[in-house]
């Protein structure tokens, strides 16, 4: 669950849907407009990766 204030709003648009590479994701960040958005994107993203390497670590555990 995004904890980020802006991680809902993202998420709905389809900017990470189907990112293939992190070269794909820095294009689609790069074509927002706003620099405040450019970084919001950036951190939703960390807290995305954040997460999933936490579960990650969680469940190797079992």
């Amino acid at each position: 669950m995004p904890l980020h204030p802006k991680g809902k709003e993202f998420a709905k648009s389809g900017l990470f849907a189907g990112v293939k590479s992190f070269a794909d994701l820095e294009m689609r960040i790069a074509a927002i407009t706003e620099n405040k958005a450019k970084g919001d994107a950036f951190e939703v993203f960390a807290e995305a990766i954040r997460d999933r390497h936490n579960s990650e670590s969680i469940i190797g555990q079992f």
